[in-house]
């Protein structure tokens, strides 16, 4: 997985540490949850870290950028 996908989703890991769940329905619905709750700046900021990270992929030919 994308290191930045991974990141961006570090508070969605803090929010789900130490619940348990009976069955995959209830962690959808805990994660959708979650993911609604969310501001419009969080997702803003998570895109706007993206597209740079993206370009600099795109101008090296689509071969792994470090950082």
């Amino acid at each position: 997985m994308n290191r930045q996908i991974v990141t961006e989703f570090l508070h969605l890991k803090k929010h789900l540490a130490g619940k348990n769940f009976d069955d995959d329905d209830e962690v959808q619905e805990e994660v959708m949850t979650w993911c609604k709750g969310q501001a419009a700046d969080f997702y803003d900021s998570g895109i706007k870290k993206l597209v740079p990270r993206l370009n600099k992929c795109l101008n090296n030919a689509g071969q792994y950028v470090e950082k």
